[in-house]
């Protein structure tokens, strides 16, 4: 009879355990699930402008193997969108429209290099400040009746390196007449250290793994900078040279718009070997004043105006004489 009547109850057991951990499960699930759901419909983080950012980049740029390392270049033919602006760019790897090689005849051409900030990160096809510039030099007709055209050869992650790569393989084939090179905080500087990703490309499209991910960087990294990533005068000073020695066979002046505030000893460098600098320094209240999202530091549209107003004030001088 003891044996007969205890049968039952391991079976019972079983299911209590099994009824306990479902209800342990739902308890620990429930929040998370809530937790997710508040970030995918409220974002109070901008996970969403992240992602748009994240699948833009995938989109419009790749790393090729150019001299020696992988590098950031524009993908030809590319379209993306980011911000609910679409983005092209053209055969040449330039968010610019097609440049006619041999220059024509009737053409006046200036060529501004930079990262994303001339390349218009976040902003439409007519904002980035070089395609603003060349409609703000229509407003002073040359003597010689050649019109102006203004080449954004702007591409996200470039520093002073690889813009100087660029002139030599492709931006002295488009003969330009004046160069001016938008030089920002991180072509100097040294880098912040990247925070560490814990999460496969997958699982970063869950928000709540994003969160605690964003949480134990912020726990863990000490960001710090990373070593040996920033320029001393000395070095700026040798890379201005090696800007002199490419465009001075051809006669073509070199414009340091400056927006950072380069140390007074490369500054005195460059105007010693001919070449022009040009002040126009953005502080981190115009930076916060015109970026073009509260976590997107990249100007916005009135930023842009902005800057092509100070990129006239830079290179007329030199397209007049």
């Amino acid at each position: 009879m003891s044996a007969a009547a205890g049968a039952p109850v391991a079976p019972r057991r079983r299911r209590r355990l099994g009824l306990k951990l479902a209800l342990l499960a739902t308890a620990l699930l429930l929040p998370l699930l809530c937790c997710e759901l508040f970030l995918q419909f409220v974002d109070p983080g901008d996970f969403g402008e992240l992602e748009d950012r994240e699948r833009f980049s995938a989109t419009v740029l790749e790393h090729v193997e150019w001299e020696g390392a992988r590098r950031l270049r524009l993908v030809p033919g590319a379209v993306g969108s980011y911000l609910g602006h679409e983005v092209h760019i053209s055969a040449q790897r330039l968010r610019n429209r097609p440049v006619v090689v041999p220059k024509p005849a009737d053409v006046c051409r200036v060529v501004v290099l930079g990262d994303s900030v001339p390349f218009g990160w976040g902003v439409g096809e007519d904002d980035p400040f070089p395609r603003q510039l060349e409609v703000l030099l229509r407003d002073h007709p040359r003597r010689d009746g050649r019109r102006y055209e203004v080449v954004n050869a702007g591409t996200p992650g470039w520093g002073l390196v690889e813009a100087g790569f660029w002139l030599r393989d492709e931006g002295l084939a488009l003969a330009p007449d004046v160069v001016l090179h938008c030089i920002i905080n991180n072509d100097v500087e040294p880098h912040p250290k990247p925070p560490p990703l814990f999460l496969g490309e997958g699982l970063r499209r869950v928000r709540t793994l994003r969160l605690f991910e964003r949480l134990a960087d912020k726990l863990t990294a000490n960001r710090g900078f990373e070593p040996n990533t920033g320029l001393d005068a000395g070095m700026i000073a040798m890379v201005f040279d090696r800007y002199q020695e490419l465009l001075r066979p051809a006669g073509v002046p070199y414009v340091v718009f400056d927006t950072v505030g380069l140390p007074a000893a490369a500054v005195a460098h460059a105007q010693a070997i001919g070449l022009h600098h040009f002040d126009t320094v953005l502080s981190l209240e115009w930076q916060h004043a015109h970026q073009v999202t509260r976590s997107d530091f990249h100007p916005g549209v009135a930023g842009h105006r902005i800057l092509a107003e100070r990129a006239l004030a830079a290179v007329l001088p030199l397209l007049e004489r």
